[in-house]
């Protein structure tokens, strides 16, 4: 039997679970309870057994992140990089291990390209000063929208956020 603890009535009750709301609980990060030992093994087997073959290789690869050298760590954004939307799905557990050109090549991908894929506020604590600048260069020039320069302003250095704002000013 899969269970899941609730408070009902400010009283802690254990519900039970269908196969089907177990599922939906697992897969959000709930914490469910099971019964028997061996339905839980079948439970999760089952549900591994469903993933995508491409999702069972990221888990992997994400396990791997923190021995991998800047070598290996550089294939994995070209991949991202061509469009690999396995890898680009997990992008916040790969961006913490790579070395700033990548990110900054990551970066020019993301917000110089339109790839709307990836939310550029994600990588932006991660890349360097001269490619935040590159991109106030960017949208000086036309070529960005406003709405991505506003969530960027953080983490512009005082430098570019004063070159944006006289931009601005005699717009």
């Amino acid at each position: 039997m899969i269970v899941k603890r609730m408070m009902i009535e400010d009283k802690e009750m254990f519900v039970q679970l269908t196969k089907e709301e177990a599922i939906k609980c697992y897969l959000n990060n709930e914490v469910i309870i099971f019964t028997d030992e061996g339905e839980k093994e079948v439970f999760i087997e089952s549900l591994e057994s469903k993933q995508p073959k491409s999702n069972k290789k990221m888990k992997r690869m994400l396990g791997l992140l923190p021995f991998l050298e800047d070598e290996q760590l550089s294939l994995l954004v070209d991949e991202i990089i061509k469009g690999d939307e396995t890898i680009e799905k997990d992008l916040m557990s790969v961006v913490p291990f790579l070395n700033q050109t990548d990110c900054d090549r990551l970066f020019d991908k993301i917000v110089i390209e339109h790839n709307t894929s990836i939310n550029p506020i994600s990588i932006a604590p991660f890349v360097s000063e001269e490619a935040l600048s590159h991109l106030v260069d960017k949208f000086i020039e036309g070529r960005l929208k406003e709405e991505l320069m506003d969530d960027i302003y953080p983490f512009l250095s005082s430098k570019d956020i004063n070159r944006l704002f006289a931009y601005l000013i005699n717009k």
